[in-house]
């Protein structure tokens, strides 16, 4: 199962959804671009808010802020259009119940200083 597609026309994520065959517990991956144009995010952050819950990936960190970098770079191409993934507000929005289910920012550097050169 390929979720991302990269060809010399593009970047293409496909959003996959599972269905419980025991119940009508539904579940849709969203393959996320850290890199891309604002319909794609507008596009996805639509339809994933219209769900029930949304689990929100992010490492608020130093770090990571560091490691990523180049995106923002990219980002700021006006020759290409492409944003930087817009950061999605833990605030309430529509009926999606958001949920951080990523590491903290400390959980994160812990694990990283563990990481050999």
């Amino acid at each position: 199962m390929q979720l991302v597609d990269s060809t010399v026309f593009g970047v293409r994520s496909a959003r996959i959804t599972f269905r419980s065959a025991a119940s009508n517990t539904e579940v849709t991956l969203f393959p996320m671009i850290h890199v891309g144009e604002q319909t794609f995010y507008d596009t996805v952050y639509k339809d994933a808010l219209a769900h029930d819950a949304v689990l929100v990936e992010g490492v608020n960190s130093v770090i990571t802020t560091r490691i990523t970098r180049a995106y923002r770079w990219i980002g700021n191409s006006r020759t290409l259009a492409l944003i930087v993934q817009p950061r999605i507000s833990l605030q309430p929005a529509g009926r999606a119940k958001l949920v951080h289910a990523d590491l903290s920012g400390e959980e994160f550097e812990t694990v990283w200083r563990k990481v050999p050169l």
